[in-house]
């Protein structure tokens, strides 16, 4: 059970939290003497700037930028682009996942800038030495110190910068609270009171959808986090974050016990069990708006929704008084600079003066595009709508908590809460040993299994002549996989005669996320190195209706959309090659093939259709004359790259598919 309040125990508590303001007092003296200072790395990182040429300062500046998914290629990336017109982007929608970059690490292929919104300290101490310490740049001077805090590693650098936080709490549905004359819960034992009344008049008091790590994970930190920012708290965090590799670093008892007691306490109140992991984020979300319970579990942005037809508020979590309360959040992305920018003092300008654009208020607001965030920054957070009250107290408190959120946290939460809910661990206690030991017994393996060696490497990026990553990837899946005639299912093994071969393929919406290397890979390697989001459908098509096919994946359409957000969205074709005009406003116009206008082609159409689809990305959907003819594989590209690995089929040469006029 939770210690008692006694005089000891208010005193220590006093004291810590004294020690906690002087700390932070500290760190706002140590950041804004920072600022004016030159955009320089720490004295201790050693950097040797390239002189550039004249002729050198007459070219483009080629930047480029790793995002976590394909959402800031609907506002941040435009707002980029208009603001720095003399730099080649190259925008790439890679993946949710730091052992990616690990991977292209350990080729030496990072780019310029790293955007991850899955992320922890712990999870990215392997790229530590590659990426540049941003703790005395000027963006670095706008964060608020105890955000800043917890990205800073034992060393006193700081290498990653979160941009705007996306927001978690308890939604609550007001009118429930209104007919029974309750006022909104101001503290945890109010929030306990208030569900027991509202079971005892019958009502379902709150559900979520404990079956995902992130809804354990919020509501297992949510419990209790004043005791994960006491100062023994922080504290740990810096010790678990700055774990080293082949380390293991456990539970603190005295921090986290109490955090289980309270996880135990919402467990018993709410009427747990194991019903409640069956419910789906779409159960949790038709059970609010049928009114079949009082609160659940959701970001600003559900509020939000959820307020156009409802008498919402959303809550913070709550300490035992509301100067305690936190709004649980997590940055919607952080970023990184690759060190190397840091050799060439005019790239280095241009790539600080993108992130501090990034950072900025607009650029924060066209990562979030339109959801509602706060800012980990100390310029101007936007007003937020008054479905969000409750929580503004809390907010001007700076009381705002960035989630522990490491791969091995994530994965331990979920299968602990979860055996809290089915009885396997009866008390914090047992929780508590469960969680500790996991932590301590869990280590990086560096014995995955190989299943493909490649003798080949090809470069990433649009060449004058295409993406050569990218063509060897389409190659080697229409060069290697047929169809079953009937079900349309991939053949890898040539096992049926009448298989479907296909005669072409098309690429749309940047395929590839990685450069094709030569060297051992395993199964989770060979998947990034595609888009994961990327599917597949057939068709078939006269050379003359293929060339229409491009011309709707080229042009510009008439309502303005542009299927080319970015020159990487540039299709990538096998079998055959084809002519664009660059029409010098981020647009192009399709000028034909070398196709046979009468011969019927077998074609194999892949990329991520949400984002061709989707009017806040591309809005350029095909044609319903297309639309009909296509028929879908639905097979993920990246399953297509593993099976043919395990085939032992060898990554196709590329080709010369594209010429730009």
């Amino acid at each position: 059970m939770a210690q008692k309040r006694t005089f000891r125990t208010l005193w220590g508590g006093a004291m810590k939290k004294l020690f906690f303001f002087v700390t932070i007092i500290l760190s706002l003296f140590l950041l804004f003497s920072c600022q004016g200072k030159e955009k320089a790395t720490q004295p201790n990182e050693v950097v040797s700037p390239v002189v550039n040429t004249a002729d050198a300062k007459n070219e483009k500046i080629k930047v480029s930028i790793y995002f976590w998914d394909v959402a800031p290629l609907k506002a941040l990336t435009p707002q980029l682009e208009a603001k720095f017109p003399d730099v080649e982007f190259e925008i790439v929608s890679a993946i949710n996942d730091i052992e990616y970059f690990n991977f292209l690490k350990d080729h030496d292929a990072l780019p310029d800038i790293i955007g991850m919104r899955k992320f922890s300290l712990n999870d990215a101490k392997y790229l530590k030495k590659e990426l540049l310490d941003l703790s005395r740049t000027e963006v670095a001077a706008t964060f608020h110190p105890s955000y800043l805090e917890q990205n800073r590693d034992e060393d006193g650098s700081i290498r990653w910068l979160p941009t705007c936080a996306e927001l978690e709490g308890i939604i609550v549905n007001k009118e429930f609270l209104d007919n029974l004359n309750l006022s909104l819960p101001t503290t945890f034992d109010e929030l306990l009171n208030c569900i027991n009344i509202l079971k005892e008049n019958g009502l379902t008091p709150f559900i979520t959808d404990y079956a995902y790590d992130y809804s354990c994970l919020t509501i297992s930190q949510g419990s209790n986090i004043p005791q994960l920012m006491s100062v023994d708290g922080v504290a740990w965090r810096q010790k678990y974050e700055s774990e080293k590799a082949g380390e293991a670093v456990g539970l603190d008892r005295e921090v986290w016990l109490p955090v289980f007691e309270n996880l135990f306490k919402f467990f018993e109140a709410t009427d747990v069990d194991e019903s409640d992991l069956e419910f789906s984020t779409k159960d949790i979300t038709n059970k609010f708006i049928n009114k079949e319970t009082v609160m659940i579990r959701g970001t600003g942005s559900d509020c939000f929704n959820f307020s156009k037809t409802m008498d919402v508020a959303f809550l913070p979590f709550f300490g035992e008084t509301p100067r305690d309360s936190w709004v649980y959040s997590y940055p919607i992305a952080q970023y990184a600079v690759n060190k190397k920018v840091a050799t060439d003092s005019r790239k280095y300008e241009v790539v600080m003066d993108i992130l501090e654009e990034m950072l900025s208020l607009e650029g924060q607001l066209n990562t979030a595009y339109g959801a509602p965030m706060l800012s980990y920054t100390i310029s101007s957070s936007p007003n937020l709508s008054s479905v969000f009250d409750p929580i503004a107290d809390t907010v001007k408190a700076n009381h705002i908590y960035m989630r522990i959120a490491s791969t091995t946290f994530f994965t331990t939460t979920k299968n602990v809460v979860q055996g809290i809910i089915k009885g396997d661990y009866k008390t914090p206690e047992e929780a508590y040993d469960a969680f500790d030991s996991t932590l301590k017994s869990a280590k990086k393996s560096n014995t995955a299994n190989i299943i493909y060696t490649s003798d080949v490497s090809y470069p990433y990026g649009l060449t004058e002549n295409g993406n050569m990553a990218e063509s060897s990837i389409l190659n080697t899946i229409v060069k290697n996989v047929s169809l079953d005639p009937e079900k349309l299912t991939p053949i890898y093994d040539n096992s049926l005669d009448n298989s479907i071969n296909f005669d072409i393929g098309i690429a749309i919406t940047g395929l590839s996320i990685s450069p094709v290397f030569e060297g051992p890979y395993t199964e989770l390697q060979l998947r990034r190195l595609v888009n994961g989001r990327s599917t597949t459908v057939y068709f078939e098509l006269t050379g003359e209706e293929v060339d229409s096919l491009m011309s709707e994946l080229i042009d510009l359409r008439k309502n303005g959309n542009n299927p080319i957000r970015h020159r990487n969205f540039i299709p990538v074709t096998s079998g055959f090659s084809y002519k664009i005009k660059d029409n010098q406003d981020d647009s192009y116009t399709y000028l034909g093939s070398d196709l046979d206008k009468e011969k019927v082609y077998k074609v194999l159409l892949c990329g991520n259709f949400g984002v061709l689809n989707d009017y806040t990305f591309c809005g350029t959907p095909l044609s319903e004359g297309m639309q009909a003819k296509k028929k879908s594989i639905n097979t993920m590209i990246w399953k297509m790259i593993i099976e043919l690995a395990k085939n032992n089929v060898k990554f196709e040469k590329p080709n010369n598919y594209l010429t730009i006029e």
